[in-house]
This record gives structure tokens, sequence and C-alpha cells, in this order.
């Protein structure tokens, strides 16, 4: 149980820290494996969502009413 609750909170931690530091990590990781898109160019706006192009990976994503990238 302890060995278990480490590795829990070292995958705890280290999510953690790719959060914080999103800018600073590889294309493959935060763009590719994560799909996270952080460095957005809008380019279009429907009043519903936002269209815009992801600076890292070049792929064209959507926001949604919440603010998240897709």
């Amino acid at each position: 149980m302890i060995q278990f609750m480490f590795i829990l909170s070292i995958v705890i931690i280290f999510l953690i820290l790719a959060i914080i530091l999103r800018k600073y990590l590889p294309k493959w990781f935060v763009c590719d494996l994560m799909g996270w898109h952080s460095e957005v160019e809008i380019y279009g706006n429907d009043s519903m969502s936002c269209l815009g192009k992801c600076k890292k990976c070049g792929k064209r994503v959507m926001m949604d009413s919440q603010g998240n990238w897709f």
C-alpha cells in the first residue's frame, strides 16, 4: 500500500509540474500527447466559439464555451 501511495504521489507531482511548465515543454508532449494547445493565435469567432491555430504545432483548434482548446 505504501509503494502504491508513493507511485501515485510521484505521478501527481509530475502532472502538476507539467501543467505549470507546459509553456517550456516540448511540442510532442504538450500538443501531441496531452492535447494542450496553450499558445493559440485567434483568427475567427462565430459568437459561440473561437477558431485559432496553435503556435507550437500548427494545428487548427477551436475554443469551446468553457475556454478549453481542442
